[in-house]
């Protein structure tokens, strides 16, 4: 039999998890930590058989170099001991429950008792965000550090969370935490449902606004142009682009009202909310990709 990746682990099962209630309509999938079973390790077992083989060798040897070596030993059996202690019974457990018109973030302890409890409702959402930067360690790969945020509909940031994976295609199957298999779902679900939304706005509207933060400039997409506040580029007119390090740079080709320069617009794809939805708009309507 295959051994079980740890996405599968996480991997929540309604026919033997509970699946809270919460008013958010049919349970989509889940991810949780109180799946993976934390246990000593076998290196902090056989640290502890060499420090007491050594202890007891001593009662009969008296040898100071035998003392040192037990004294050093049991030192780090201790401290080995201690983090597993941390790991086994206070180490908290995330779950990440995703239903079809939002998402329940559980947070408990190692006994089960609810520690923080955070439903969230799509309704009451205007955008989300999940940025993303790689760490490298003299020029190779260590890992991903990640942010989710949320953004409600009066425009404020009121959820918050960061986890980190190993993997460099950021593939959600190598994942190894319910935190980040869940604010990874949690982006895609959304992104979904918001490109929905945003395609009939900008139908109805003929506009589309986004956000890079709480108090930035909007920015907003029409027919036959791009703005970020008091810049606004006339895509009929022709324009450039490239994306650099997580920006979109944008400029005029042609651009009469000016007499020195062109007008440019540098827009932060990487901590953009419903960055799914503008990126496919930009690319349907002008052609950038």
């Amino acid at each position: 039999m295959a051994k079980k990746t740890k996405y599968e682990i996480l991997a929540v099962n309604p026919a033997t998890d509970n699946i809270p209630e919460c008013g958010l309509g049919e349970f989509v999938n889940g991810f949780t930590d109180t799946h993976i079973n934390y246990k000593i390790q076998l290196f902090t077992i056989i640290l502890g058989c060499i420090t007491a083989l050594l202890a007891i060798i001593n009662v009969f040897t008296k040898s100071e170099l035998l003392i040192f070596l037990t004294i050093i030993i049991g030192a780090v059996f201790l401290i080995m001991l201690i983090v597993d202690f941390y790991r086994i019974k206070i180490k908290k457990r995330i779950s990440v429950f995703l239903y079809k018109d939002g998402f329940l973030w559980l947070v408990q302890s190692s006994n089960g008792s609810v520690i923080n409890k955070e439903t969230i409702n799509y309704s009451d959402v205007f955008g989300i965000n999940l940025s993303s930067t790689k760490q490298y360690t003299n020029g190779v790969y260590n890992c991903t550090n990640c942010t989710l945020k949320i953004m409600s509909n009066n425009q404020r940031v009121f959820f918050n969370k960061n986890g980190l994976h190993k993997s460099q295609l950021n593939d959600p199957i190598q994942f190894e935490t319910a935190t980040m298999l869940g604010m990874y779902f949690i982006n895609l679900q959304w992104g979904k449902r918001n490109l929905e939304q945003t395609i009939i706005q900008f139908n109805q509207e003929g506009k589309a606004v986004f956000l890079t933060s709480e108090f930035g400039d909007a920015i907003i997409v029409t027919q036959d142009t791009l703005s970020l506040g008091d810049k606004q580029i006339d895509m009929k007119l022709g324009f450039d682009y490239k994306f650099d390090n997580g920006q979109l740079i944008i400029k005029q080709k042609t651009d009469e009202k000016k007499l020195f320069g062109k007008t440019k617009i540098v827009i932060n794809i990487n901590g953009m909310f419903n960055q799914s939805a503008f990126l496919y708009l930009i690319k349907n309507l002008f052609g950038i990709k």
